[in-house]
């Protein structure tokens, strides 16, 4: 232990602690979208690794916070624009405070590399007005598991004077505080909608604009749901997969159980270790049992039913080739085993 301690301290020499400088943040609206985006500015520290710009906007009384990460360069190769940034992600009439800090790590002769951080002072900055943006943003925004739909979140809001239409926006938590990017769930008329197929136990957050033809509102604030558990545990309960249709499942479970109808007879699962398949079919029979859905590494395998992608991430099988006297389009049920817990996408068709 004696030696070994020796040696690991003599390959990780003590370095000094780094001195770092404090950033000076300065903030200018862009020239080209003064509405939508704001140029941040801040003076470098030349033993920086990295750099976190911290974003919060309030609305409704309720602080939304996104974070964008920079990577550090030299002083010696830095020109004017290593220590820009470009927030493209704004809207109109709108005040944004930005906090800067700069990072860097070091050897202490230890195991692990501390981190030091300064954080500048905060900065604030109010967006141009858009003379479109004539609608109140939607209040009362609520998320919820979809009634009878599972897999499935309902948003709901108030509605707001009017307007037309609703574009309805969503993320995943497990980013929302970075750069992510809201996607377009879609567009309604009506004062609810219901995003389909996530995964379960999942924390998602949603943002509501409302429209009326070229006028249009800020987001609302935003509201966030979980989408619920698994309850596919049992062959009672088994989820009904829709041909085509990829769903994606998050248990704790090692068992998870499926009702399908394929017409190709094609199972398309995650590659992930230890995943077998037990084939039930309406009447109760079980017409095959323990089937491997999985590959280990670069491993070769003989079994012409398993077809991988070029990565090996996924696994497509034949069932036809499984199911004695198969019928496109008749009723199967699947039991997914997999020792890891159960956390896949999968899809038949």
């Amino acid at each position: 232990m004696a030696v070994f301690a020796a040696a690991l301290f003599i390959s990780c020499p003590r370095e000094p602690e780094p001195d770092l400088e404090k950033p000076v943040v300065t903030l200018k609206p862009s020239v080209e979208a003064p509405q939508t985006a704001v140029i941040i500015s801040w003076i470098p520290s030349d033993k920086a690794d990295y750099y976190y710009i911290e974003r919060t906007m309030v609305r409704d009384e309720q602080t939304e916070t996104r974070q964008f990460e920079i990577k550090a360069v030299p002083l010696a190769e830095a020109t004017a624009y290593s220590y820009t940034y470009t927030d493209e992600n704004c809207e109109s009439g709108t005040e944004y405070t930005y906090i800067v800090t700069v990072e860097a790590s070091w050897s202490d002769g230890g195991f692990y590399r501390p981190r030091k951080s300064l954080k500048s002072e905060p900065v604030s900055i109010t967006t141009a007005t858009d003379p479109k943006v004539t609608l109140d943003y939607p209040k009362n925004v609520k998320v919820e598991p979809a009634a009878n739909k599972p897999n499935a979140l309902t948003v709901s809001w108030d509605a707001v004077t009017n307007a037309g239409e609703y574009e309805v926006y969503y993320c995943s938590s497990w980013n929302s505080g970075f750069n992510e990017e809201y996607k377009k769930a879609g567009t309604t008329s009506q004062t609810t909608y219901t995003v389909e197929h996530l995964p379960n136990e999942v924390y998602y957050y949603f943002m509501i604009k409302a429209i009326s033809g070229e006028a249009y509102s800020l987001y609302s604030a935003k509201a966030s749901g979980q989408v619920a558990k698994a309850e596919n545990l049992t062959k009672a309960k088994a989820f009904e997969l829709q041909n085509g249709v990829e769903e994606n499942f998050v248990s704790d479970s090692e068992e998870l159980w499926f009702k399908c109808a394929p017409q190709k007879g094609l199972l398309t699962i995650d590659n992930d270790r230890n995943i077998t398949v037990t084939i039930i079919d309406n009447a109760g029979t079980i017409v095959a049992s323990g089937i491997p859905l999985f590959i280990y590494g670069s491993e070769k395998t003989e079994d012409t039913n398993l077809v991988f992608s070029e990565d090996n991430s996924l696994v497509q099988r034949n069932l036809k080739n499984d199911i004695a006297n198969f019928v496109p389009g008749n009723t199967y049920y699947l039991r997914i085993i997999s020792t890891w817990r159960s956390n896949y996408s999968i899809c038949v068709e």
